[in-house]
């Protein structure tokens, strides 16, 4: 049992799964995010229950974190890109881009490169997106950068079974994970609102 990899996978799960459903309330972009913040929070109950009480489900989570990391954080670049670049066409990218991503992690799930590859590519969409909201939504833009670069930090540096100070270095995974979903949730549903303010403006 590892006490603290359960308790922060059930902050992580709790954070992602209920910004997950407020993005499905907001524009159709904002909601292909939205998706994908529930999948890595699907991801994240796994995790809860294999590290606190239920170790056979490891081989369950892991196959199911590769496939948040594979389609959910993807999902979330492509939120934020279409919400910035193209909200007229996100209704129409939804369903495709979950259907592809899906297609493509379950042909791919045993390539690592393929998961490190269309993580990077989910990011780096975010990125770009925030930096072009940053003229009229600067500060959900920015909370978008923090959250990207957030999720950059935790991935490459963080993730691991050694421990530093209290915890293990998963269980530190896990809390800078869940606060980066946070500001990316949160910075996606300003740039949103933003859009809808100025689309409602004579």
């Amino acid at each position: 049992m590892m006490v603290d990899a359960a308790v922060t996978d059930v902050v992580l799960a709790t954070t992602c799964l209920g910004f997950g459903l407020r993005l499905l309330r907001a524009p159709p972009g904002a909601a292909i995010g939205g998706i994908g913040m529930l999948l890595v929070g699907i991801a994240a109950m796994f995790g809860s229950a294999r590290y606190g009480f239920a170790a056979s489900l490891a081989p369950a989570h892991e196959g199911v974190g590769r496939l948040a990391g594979m389609v959910g954080i993807p999902l979330i670049g492509v939120g934020w890109g279409t919400q910035v670049f193209a909200p007229q066409w996100a209704n129409a990218l939804r369903a495709p881009a979950f259907v592809i991503l899906l297609i493509a992690a379950v042909a791919l799930i045993a390539v690592d490169p393929y998961q490190t590859l269309i993580a990077s590519v989910g990011i780096t969409l975010v990125i770009l997106a925030a930096l072009s909201a940053m003229r009229t939504a600067p500060r959900a833009a920015g909370l978008g950068l923090l959250g990207a670069l957030g999720a950059l930090v935790a991935g490459l540096a963080v993730d691991g079974d050694s421990s530093v100070g209290p915890m293990r270095r998963i269980a530190w995974f896990h809390l800078l994970f869940a606060a980066s979903m946070a500001l990316l949730a949160v910075g996606l549903v300003g740039v949103s609102e933003d859009q809808s303010g100025a689309e409602s403006d004579p």
